[in-house]
């Protein structure tokens, strides 16, 4: 009986071994949608140029001084907004024998907190004075007998793991080549000899 405890609780102990874990700081988005995103951003400002040059062009000294009036806040507005959609995300990934997990959460550098409680000493956004770094969010991830179909994206380095075939997946990435090369070698030894590996620039929607 005590041989047989002792036997699953080393059974146990292997199951939760960790294998790999690294972290690493990206953006939560496929390029696609940074492109979009960024493009979208950019359009008030752009109009607001093309509404303050037909300005010049007819004379309209009314319309020429709303424009240049406009045109900084609508710039700082546009970046703003570009700064929280290139705001990166610090994942944390563990690889166990039998599956793989990770942790996600914005990124916010070390003077952050300390940047709000200075806005707030000068009179503006009370609301930050309490303010926390956010919690992450955790993704178990599933067996490795439950996925089908995976996408290598060596340009961006990720890859994504697909229980069936479509454009959405566990995605994971990596800091360098290295360590790319080192779990698809892994990943070959621990899914179904059928799953099938298909390489090209990853486009589809995240996990």
């Amino acid at each position: 009986m005590i041989s047989e405890t002792s036997t699953n609780k080393k059974a146990q102990h292997e199951k939760h071994k960790t294998l790999m874990n690294w972290s690493l700081k990206a953006l939560d988005q496929s390029p696609k949608e940074k492109t979009i995103n960024i493009g979208v951003c950019l359009t008030g400002p752009a109009l607001n140029i093309v509404f303050v040059l037909w300005a010049f062009y007819t004379g309209d000294e009314d319309d020429q001084a709303l424009g240049l009036w406009l045109i900084p806040g609508m710039l700082l507005l546009s970046w703003a907004f570009i700064a929280m959609i290139l705001q990166k995300t610090l994942f944390n990934y563990r690889v166990y024998p039998d599956h793989i997990e990770s942790d996600d959460c914005l990124y916010y550098p070390d003077y952050t907190e300390d940047l709000f409680k200075g806005i707030v000493l000068v009179g503006t956004g009370g609301a930050l004075m309490s303010w926390q770094r956010p919690e992450p969010r955790h993704h178990p991830g599933l067996p490795w007998d439950e996925f089908h179909f995976v996408t290598v994206d060596r340009k961006y380095r990720i890859i994504v793991h697909h229980c069936t075939d479509v454009p959405q997946g566990f995605d994971v990435r990596f800091p360098d080549d290295d360590l790319l090369e080192q779990y698809l070698a892994f990943l070959h030894t621990v899914l179904r000899p059928t799953v099938k590996y298909t390489e090209r620039v990853w486009q589809g929607n995240y996990e």
